[in-house]
């Protein structure tokens, strides 16, 4: 199952030259990774189905993006201090 195939009517079926989204509505294909995290297995879920998430739902989802971005900074401080002391 590729996005293409599940959103059509909502977005142009062109694939961008980078594999992000662009602005203009073009996507790439992506395929589920299978490595048990649920929390990235539901994102895929709702992005290979949008029908299924509310407006309301999908903008949580952006926010709960945001927020992993805003933290992702302090979780590599922590995985970097914590690779120091065990090599130490």
């Amino acid at each position: 199952m590729n996005l293409h195939a599940n959103t059509a009517e909502v977005l142009e079926n062109k694939p961008s030259t980078n594999g992000a989204p662009s602005d203009q509505g073009q996507v790439a294909t992506i395929t589920p990774p299978r490595h048990g995290n649920k929390i990235i297995e539901q994102f895929y879920q709702a992005i290979l189905d949008p029908k299924g998430l509310s407006l309301d739902e999908w903008l949580g989802i952006q926010e709960s993006i945001k927020e992993i971005e805003r933290l992702a900074p302090h979780i590599e401080l922590i995985v970097r201090l914590r690779r120091e002391k065990k090599s130490a």
